[in-house]
């Protein structure tokens, strides 16, 4: 019965460092323009007040 549980063991680690891995690629990428605008909005097309971090002349995060 252990010979099935350490492979799939082996597949769950992978895929977790993967997706951590994919995180941090996210957050260091420089070519990735939209980062940090899909990780404050989620994407969406409708105006909610939020600023995008980095483009405020005053440094918050959220107007409101």
């Amino acid at each position: 019965m252990l010979g099935y549980l350490y492979p799939l063991l082996a597949i769950i680690v992978l895929c977790s460092l993967w997706a951590i891995f994919q995180l941090w690629l996210n957050k260091v990428d420089p070519d990735n323009q939209t980062a940090s605008h899909e990780s404050v909005c989620g994407g969406c097309e409708e105006p909610c007040g939020r600023e995008v971090p980095g483009q405020s002349d005053l440094g918050s995060e959220f107007s409101r």
